[in-house]
């Protein structure tokens, strides 16, 4: 599976907060641009969070469509 960087590099016009409204429309719950550039960062950050597997199957998803 790519990660989000991937996805993102493939659509460089979604800013993380895109990301963020792509993610909130599809799964009809709140998710911030904060959680997507915590999941972003680099591992030893200390605001690093490991990317959601739902997110990267929503965003693989997505990126077909468009």
């Amino acid at each position: 599976m790519k990660t989000l960087s991937d996805l993102m590099l493939q659509h460089p016009a979604l800013s993380t907060g895109d990301v963020a409204k792509v993610l909130s429309k599809q799964t009809k719950r709140p998710v911030s641009r904060r959680s997507v550039q915590s999941w972003l960062t680099l591992p030893d950050n200390p605001s690093y969070r490991p990317v959601p597997k739902w997110a990267l199957l929503i965003l693989a998803a997505y990126r077909c469509k468009h």
